[in-house]
């Protein structure tokens, strides 16, 4: 079911359009609408996300054995891959293709569900500690 982030400013709809086109769509029959506040991640979670774990993540990957995933835009890349990529069928012939995920349009608590999965995966696989946002951590000597 498609899904369309509405904007209002000052009691008026500003991309209408886009709100027709999502309802030019339907076939006839009973449907629910929802509506929910929609608050994309933080600018302070774009900064955990690019300043703490992604680089840790990178690191870690290299640690294991993944040399090639050099710089943040690769360990970022295989972070969507693996947790935000969408498996999308073929109905006519089966065939599987995958979308690739994108962190920009999850909202902060879509985020913090990603930071938990992910803190997870690291210390799973990666045996890594990834602390949370706003965690000192103290270096060992």
């Amino acid at each position: 079911m498609p899904e369309q982030i509405i904007h209002i400013d000052q009691g008026k709809i500003v991309n209408r359009k886009k709100l027709a086109d999502l309802f030019g769509q339907l076939t006839d029959g009973r449907y629910l609408v929802t509506i929910k506040s929609y608050q994309r991640r933080s600018l302070s979670q774009n900064r955990y996300w690019w300043g703490v774990l992604v680089p840790m993540v990178r690191a870690g990957l290299v640690d294991v054995g993944y040399n090639e995933i050099r710089d943040d835009l690769q360990a970022h890349a295989y972070l969507k891959q693996i947790f935000l990529s969408e498996q999308v069928v073929n109905v006519n012939t089966g065939e599987v293709i995958t979308l690739p995920g994108t962190t920009t349009k999850l909202t902060t608590v879509d985020f913090m569900k990603l930071v938990d999965d992910i803190q997870q995966w690291a210390a799973e696989y990666l045996n890594i500690y990834i602390p949370n946002p706003n965690e000192q951590i103290s270096l060992a000597e």
